[in-house]
């Protein structure tokens, strides 16, 4: 597409629902909204964040997603914006290639996301994956926003993906078994193919 032709909202919405197999008439029954406000959407190009927040739902994507860039976002109607502090994580394919000093991280840039209505981001942060040790459900350039679990809470974390620093490491890895009453927690890869398992001291954890 030429640099001077804008992406649209239909472009955006046709592309991402034709990922996932769907019609614009499907797309339409799944996200409760109709057909013709759908048509409508993309003749005007803007939207209400509530109606893009159903559309993004039906597709399985957060409603940022759903916005290619600031010009489209001026173009839509009650979108509010947060910055966030932004933290880019060395998340190579192996543990040996994700180790970093956290000091070489200096002071966290800001990364802006949409802000959702009754979402609270006090003490959140947005870190970005670069590797392929959590493909596919992460690839590298993802952008997860998250919260720090307080020291007090490590022995109750439920299985998920965190992000963790340790000793001198800092990774993003996924939790399967909460194995703190053993006196460490083991990280586990996505990817089996790049990524491998490492256990992480509890007495050697600054944050998760």
């Amino acid at each position: 597409m030429p640099e001077s032709q804008a992406i649209t909202l239909e472009d955006i919405i046709k592309e991402k629902a034709e990922a996932v197999g769907l019609t614009i008439a499907e797309l339409a029954v799944r996200s409760k909204i109709s057909e013709p406000t759908i048509y409508a959407i993309f003749k005007r190009n803007d939207a209400k964040a509530s109606q893009l927040r159903q559309i993004g739902k039906a597709l399985g994507l957060q409603l940022s997603e759903l916005i290619p860039s600031q010009d489209t976002a001026k173009a839509l109607i009650d979108v509010r914006y947060v910055e966030l502090p932004y933290i880019s994580v060395p998340a190579r394919a192996s543990f040996v290639e994700m180790v970093a000093s956290e000091r070489e991280y200096g002071y966290p840039e800001t990364y802006r996301v949409v802000a959702e209505d009754n979402v609270s981001f006090a003490g959140h942060v947005v870190i970005e994956v670069d590797g392929d040790s959590m493909e596919p459900y992460y690839p590298t350039g993802t952008k997860v926003r998250c919260k720090e679990v307080d020291k007090g809470d490590w022995r109750y974390i439920n299985s998920g993906v965190y992000a963790i620093s340790y000793a001198n490491i800092f990774v993003i890895k996924r939790i399967r078994n909460n194995d703190y009453d053993q006196g460490f927690l083991m990280l586990h890869s996505d990817n089996t193919e790049t990524g491998g398992s490492a256990s992480a001291p509890i007495d050697q954890i600054h944050h998760i």
